[in-house]
């Protein structure tokens, strides 16, 4: 039998966790419920490991950004500092804020919702924002989004103070076992595409390219923190059990825990080497694991 892919591992994964459900099917309507309860739970570090594996697709709820941070937290891995969390309807604590942040959703991805402040920049869109045009703009955000927090969190400065946006490092952990780091300079919209170049988990660089239409940056030194940030994620990705990209963040103080991804891409925008190396560690390591 020949070993599913990456792209089509994700892409199971998606319909399971998160495709249409059978009206006909009674188990519909529990795993339904389910959905939206686990969705909308906020957990805790302190909660029990039965209140986090509350059913086989557990790790599901962890893409949750408050979830995640919490999860992170639990075993032990650093993250920026949490200023503030509340609803969108909730004004911002302006006057007790830094003058450097970054607010951002708990449920979203592709940058949605987020806002990078810096002095009064948003470094993303590069457009200044006053603290109520920044209101604004977080009140407008689509109405399903009003019942969910949004976490305003500290801004993660990059190692000497130089790019305005740090270096991503996005860590493909099968188990306890890191496969690929995926290395990202960030670009602001409409400034090109963000760069990614893709390594082991010893820095050695892969020669195939492992994600289409997107540029690769010259091969680079390994951060100082590389074996830290490799163990963080062999710690979270055990705890999982499963395939979990772990994305951190180059700071000023070490690496720092960004958030996780259970569906890279929408499984999709792998190349034919990704999909093979991929897909053959996560056959290898977590075989079981939807």
């Amino acid at each position: 039998m020949a070993i599913p892919g990456f792209s089509e591992r994700l892409r199971r994964r998606r319909r399971l966790w998160w495709g249409a459900l059978r009206p006909s099917d009674p188990r519909s309507w529990r795993e339904r419920v389910h959905r939206e309860l686990e969705w909308r739970t906020l957990r805790s570090r302190d909660d029990p490991d039965a209140a986090w594996r509350c059913c086989r697709h557990w790790p599901r709820p962890l893409i949750q950004k408050w979830n995640g941070r919490e999860f992170a937290a639990r075993h032990g891995v650093p993250q920026p500092e949490l200023y503030w969390s509340g609803y969108p309807w909730s004004r911002l604590p302006f006057a007790k804020l830094p003058a450097s942040f970054v607010v951002r959703p708990v449920q979203g991805f592709a940058r949605r919702g987020l806002y990078v402040m810096v002095d009064g920049r948003e470094m993303l869109r590069q457009v200044a924002y006053s603290p109520g045009e920044l209101d604004r703009c977080l009140r407008r955000q689509r109405p399903a989004a009003w019942t969910l927090p949004i976490l305003v969190e500290e801004y993660v400065r990059s190692p000497g103070g130089g790019a305005p946006l740090p270096v991503e490092y996005k860590c493909y952990s099968f188990g306890g076992v890191v496969a690929a780091i995926a290395v990202m300079h960030r670009a602001p919209a409409g400034v090109g595409v963000s760069a990614m170049r893709h390594y082991t988990a010893n820095w050695e660089p892969f020669r195939e390219v492992f994600v289409d239409r997107r540029p690769e940056p010259e091969l680079e030194e390994p951060p100082e923190f590389l074996s830290q940030m490799v163990s963080f994620a062999e710690r979270l990705g055990a705890a999982a059990g499963s395939f979990l990209r772990i994305d951190f963040f180059a700071s000023d103080r070490g690496c720092l825990f960004n958030e996780f991804s259970s569906v890279p891409g929408g499984g999709h925008g792998y190349t034919a080497a990704a999909d093979e190396f991929l897909g053959a560690a996560w056959q290898r390591h977590v075989a079981e694991a939807i």
